[in-house]
């Protein structure tokens, strides 16, 4: 395979997280010249380049009023786009919007309107412009390839393709997050590949993004690169007998008050390891898990520190942070307890079976974990993966308890289990850089 010269763009903490300190881009550098880009200085998703060598470290400077202007050209086909969207779902993204825009979609509603809109974005990108620098850039490094993980409204991603397709080199995209294609709009030019998680984001992706059916790539999540050296191929698991796991999310519950009943329930048995979402949003009046007596719940002891200086800064910090704390976190429980979040998909990978928290709550008391739960890509979730689910606290016990009470039957639901993850994630035996890498050697 000739060699090309590969520029990869990174522009956000949790994407090079993902990306990065997985080493699922590793296996490009052995193949061709690859390069890293980063932005020149911090900005509010960047914050500090990783530890990489630095004879392949390029740096970008970001102008952040122009980068202001281009999320709200995202944000204005973001509205428009609300009318690809079926109604239920158009409702609840109507007010996702409304609630993270605030006066700016009635604005954006309005320079919608069909007759209005194409004059809109002319406008809008007259005014921000073409990258003539970032172009200069990325022609001085003689650039074959541009490679973008992104959430698709980062720092690059809209230069990037503009200026794919002017100085005519391909550019591929990598989906970051389980949302993105069902959240987030392209700016209008395409990129050449976009290399989505699973069946779920390859649909998503034709549907909202407008995408080919053959510029689209099937490539699993990279941050779950991490579990293919840890996967057990066998259903027979040792872990039945293990603690339970309680693990938060991003999504803004009081969990402290989920862990205190539990704590006291006395249909649980077992041990409980609370595992908080290294992000986590803590409601107004929740207490630092430190200050409880529990009898049977412990922090589990690798996120300590990331917890402790979360809760007091409310500022994540990749220095106390872990990617791989999940991996052996699952070699040590027997079920993973969890509101909606991404890491009941890791579980079932990893072959725990997860008992989803979904609580009937108040729109407005928990807008966070309310928007969450009614978008796409998790109604499509209970429908597809059917994970047990309690909506009250007094039947999530019970359903812990029906669950570790009987072997057989926690065997045969990790099966159902993991038999139908597949429409999420695909999983296979092939890495993620060799995916990217074949579609290298078909251009």
């Amino acid at each position: 395979m000739e060699k090309k010269n590969i520029l990869i763009f990174l522009d956000h903490d949790f994407i090079i997280r993902n990306f990065l300190y997985t080493k699922s881009l590793q296996k490009l550098e052995d193949y061709h010249n690859v390069k890293y880009v980063f932005p020149s200085s911090k900005t509010k998703r960047f914050s500090n380049v990783p530890n990489i060598d630095d004879t392949i470290c390029i740096f970008s400077e970001i102008n952040i009023k122009r980068d202001y202007l281009i999320k709200r050209l995202y944000h204005l086909i973001s509205i428009k786009d609300l009318s690809k969207r079926d109604n239920k779902d158009k409702k609840i993204m109507s007010f996702f919007f409304k609630k993270a825009l605030k006066k700016f979609f009635y604005f954006d509603s309005i320079l919608a309107i069909p007759i209005i809109y194409r004059f809109s974005v002319l406008i809008y990108k007259l005014i921000i412009g073409y990258n003539k620098s970032l172009e200069k850039l990325i022609t001085h490094n003689s650039t074959d390839l541009i490679i973008h993980p992104t959430v698709l409204n980062g720092h690059f991603a809209y230069d990037l393709v503009n200026i794919s397709k002017k100085i005519k080199i391909p550019c591929f995209f990598l989906m970051n997050s389980w949302d993105n294609p069902s959240t987030k709009p392209f700016s209008g030019i395409k990129p050449t590949k976009y290399f989505v998680w699973g069946k779920q984001s390859y649909y998503h992706s034709l549907k909202y993004l407008n995408m080919n059916p053959s510029d689209i790539v099937i490539a699993g999540a990279a941050q779950f690169e991490i579990y293919k050296r840890n996967n057990k191929n066998s259903l027979i698991s040792n872990n039945f007998n293990k603690p339970i796991c309680f693990a938060g999310s991003s999504k803004g519950l009081n969990e402290i008050s989920i862990l205190e009943y539990l704590d006291n329930s006395k249909k649980i048995k077992r041990d409980i390891i609370y595992k908080p979402h290294p992000w986590k949003d803590f409601t107004k009046n929740e207490k630092n898990f430190n200050s409880m007596n529990f009898n049977k719940t412990s922090i589990y002891d690798k996120v300590i520190e990331e917890y402790n200086y979360y809760y007091y800064e409310r500022n994540f910090n990749f220095d106390k942070s872990n990617i791989f704390n999940n991996k052996y976190l699952f070699n040590e429980i027997s079920i993973l307890v969890c509101p909606i979040s991404t890491i009941l998909l890791e579980a079932i990978l990893n072959n725990i079976p997860v008992i989803l928290y979904d609580p009937i709550i108040d729109s407005e008391q928990y807008s966070h974990q309310f928007i969450a739960r009614t978008r796409i890509q998790y109604t499509e979730m209970f429908e597809n993966l059917k994970p047990i689910t309690a909506s009250h606290l007094n039947e999530l016990d019970e359903k812990i308890n029906t669950l570790l009470n009987d072997e057989k039957v926690y065997l045969n639901y990790l099966g159902d289990l993991k038999s139908r993850i597949s429409f999420f994630i695909s999983f296979d035996n092939n890495v993620y850089s060799e995916k990217i890498l074949d579609n290298i050697k078909s251009l």
